[in-house]
């Protein structure tokens, strides 16, 4: 099905660790703690690569993660990695 572009297994790791931490300080770890997620490879992930599912792109690492993605994780949500989309989102044609 070739659903995932890119995994961002680290990242999630990482992610986890920490709320983790968190929970056992007993800190709040935020209202998504925990809760895992995916963004379209259209949307920017620092230090990851974004494609918009095109070769052009492939060598592309963002240097930025989008205000979408921030926010999930700043609430707390667990990225798993990026997933497919028509090229630049363009959508099929016939």
């Amino acid at each position: 099905m070739h659903a995932f572009i890119t995994l961002t297994a680290e990242r999630a790791r990482a992610q986890a660790e920490g709320i983790d931490r968190a929970l056992a300080a007993g800190e709040d770890a935020g209202p998504l703690a925990g809760v895992p997620f995916t963004t379209k490879d259209i949307f920017c992930v620092k230090d990851t690569p974004s494609t918009a599912a095109s070769k052009i792109w492939r060598n592309f690492s963002a240097p930025y993660s989008a205000t979408v993605v921030e926010r999930m994780e700043a609430a707390g949500a667990v990225m798993l990695g990026k997933v497919n989309l028509d090229e630049f989102t363009y959508g099929s044609f016939q």
